[in-house]
């Protein structure tokens, strides 16, 4: 991604989980042992549906879609917890990370529907907690992804106009949000390439 290119731009939003960490495997993982010890089985692919949305309301969605009564606090408490368990595994997403350590002439937040709490760690793992001193989490905002709110809440804390900032995702829900909140945003695909999508 060139700096011409990215010169367009004041400010560059970048989700975490899947877009500057290669965390969702771990995720997915921390998921499905949860959710095992429920009595529930869910598969990696149904998971990636909702990549990006936060972990309670990920609970509440797979309430009403398989009429599940699980306790979204306490499903959540404890998928975080097995997630935790594995953060000494993540790795940086190198051309992700790159872009933003190289482009500090622009303005840059973190976007993601993790809680603040997993955010930091994630970002201390991977070395990268200094340069994010903006963070909308998941308890920041009433509606996370795919709504636009995380994206128009990290623009007005920025002071930068929604059409100059350019986001960075991985997930579907996140780029709907992003779109929705009149950004351009980069695709992060699986295999880590990047795809503008305006």
């Amino acid at each position: 991604m060139d700096a011409q290119f990215l010169s367009q731009y004041e400010a560059l939003l970048f989700d975490l989980d899947g877009t500057l960490a290669h965390s969702m495997p771990l995720h997915n993982e921390a998921w499905i042992e949860c959710l095992r010890e429920f009595g529930y089985l869910i598969t990696h692919s149904i998971l990636q549906e909702y990549a990006g949305v936060p972990t309670l309301r990920t609970v509440e969605i797979f309430n009403l879609r398989y009429a599940w009564k699980l306790d979204p606090g306490l499903v959540a408490e404890r998928k975080e917890s097995l997630f935790l368990q594995k953060l000494s595994l993540i790795q940086p997403i190198h051309p992700v990370v790159q872009i933003a350590k190289s482009n500090s002439n622009h303005k840059l937040a973190i976007v993601s529907g993790g809680t603040r709490n997993l955010v930091a760690q994630i970002l201390q793992s991977i070395r990268l907690d200094q340069h994010f001193p903006i963070r909308v989490c998941a308890e920041d905002v009433a509606n996370g992804k795919p709504s636009p709110d995380p994206f128009l809440k990290a623009a007005a804390l920025l002071g930068i106009a929604p059409e100059k900032c350019l986001v960075f995702e991985d997930g579907e829900a996140g780029i709907q949000a992003a779109k929705a909140a009149g950004m351009d945003v980069v695709r992060v695909e699986s295999d880590f390439r990047l795809t503008l999508q305006r």
